[in-house]
């Protein structure tokens, strides 16, 4: 499988500043949502990510930049938007960074997302292969991020919910090893060799084909699958020194949770409802208003104007409203397991 690098470039790293020092936890990406011409920038990542930032509200992110080096930006807890369904492992964060100053690509939600007709067009299914890009915890980079990229195949499709770290809802099941830092990792699907995109339009990746090949954002990475019964775990024998004169030598086995390698994938419907929900769209739209009022622009159908990210400044309810709003896509349980990265 050929990877393109413009993948790692969705990506950034979550984490917090101690002493100074950026230390990583996990993985974001950036999606772009257009409203009226103007794009509109959101960083996803699993909740768990940000549940084990503790103690400080301060969340950074580490994104790299168009001069070979990374910057820090620091967003406050306060301000991520969980799934209004506490069972889904998903915070989003409006944002603003500079296409002038970093390094970035977004994901277009409404482009390139696996949706049940693409998925029926294209008969795409279990067997096919996928590609994740994220952090790995022993190597993030010293210049700048340097994302990994794990590949796979779809092992099962999301017909029944399973059990994850806050409750029960649909996943895909991915044959593919995730470890820790890869949470909050895009994970795409292609229908045959990933070789190249066909060119990106500003910076977002557009609809992505080769010679008729096509991939397509399914979901995120939240964790893998543990294996903690005797019968499929490894029994790790230690000998232990008895400091005492004499004394023989202590054997003691111990089961080792071992990664069973399949990885737990929250699918794009649970981020396209919450990153397009209508209170969030809402807000995107107030923020053009807003702008062009400013500009003393008039119009009397639908235009556009200059580029204005959405940010909490146009309106401080922002985060209630978008709550109240996102109601209507709560989703119920089933069953599963999972340990999170």
């Amino acid at each position: 499988m050929r990877v393109d690098s413009g993948i790692e470039k969705v990506v950034v790293f979550i984490g917090r500043v101690v002493r100074g020092e950026f230390v990583p936890y996990g993985t974001g990406f950036l999606v772009a949502t257009i409203v009226e011409d103007e794009t509109f920038q959101t960083i996803v990542t699993a909740r768990h990510v940000l549940d084990w930032i503790q103690g400080t509200d301060d969340i950074f992110l580490r994104v790299n930049t168009h001069d070979g080096n990374f910057r820090l930006e620091e967003t406050k807890r306060s301000n991520w938007i969980c799934h209004r369904d506490k069972r889904i492992d998903l915070a989003v964060l409006p944002i603003h960074l500079s296409a002038g100053l970093f390094d970035i690509l977004h994901i277009d939600l409404e482009q390139i997302s696996l949706t049940d007709e693409v998925l029926k067009e294209h008969d795409i299914g279990i067997g096919d292969e996928i590609v994740m890009c994220g952090l790995f915890l022993s190597r993030p980079g010293e210049a700048r991020n340097i994302p990994v990229i794990r590949a796979g195949v779809l092992s099962a499709m999301p017909s029944e919910e399973i059990k994850t770290e806050y409750g029960f809802h649909h996943a895909y099941l991915v044959e593919a090893r995730s470890t820790g830092g890869l949470s909050g990792s895009p994970v795409f699907v292609q229908t045959g060799l990933w070789r190249s995109y066909p060119g990106v339009q500003g910076n977002v990746i557009p609809k992505m084909t080769t010679g008729g090949l096509r991939q397509y954002f399914i979901g995120m990475i939240l964790g893998h699958n543990t294996l903690e019964t005797r019968q499929d775990s490894l029994e790790i024998v230690r000998t232990i020194d008895v400091p005492e004169e004499g004394a023989e030598k202590e054997r003691h086995a111990k089961i080792i949770p071992h990664n069973s390698g399949i990885g737990i994938v929250l699918p794009v419907s649970y981020i396209a409802e919450t990153v397009l929900a209508p209170a969030l769209q809402a807000q995107r739209r107030k923020a053009i208003g807003d702008k062009r009022k400013r500009q003393g622009y008039t119009s009397d159908s639908a235009g556009s104007a200059g580029r204005a990210p959405s940010t909490k400044a146009d309106n401080p309810s922002h985060k209630e409203d978008f709550n109240r709003l996102l109601d209507a896509a709560v989703k119920g349980p089933k069953s599963g397991p999972r340990t999170s990265e």
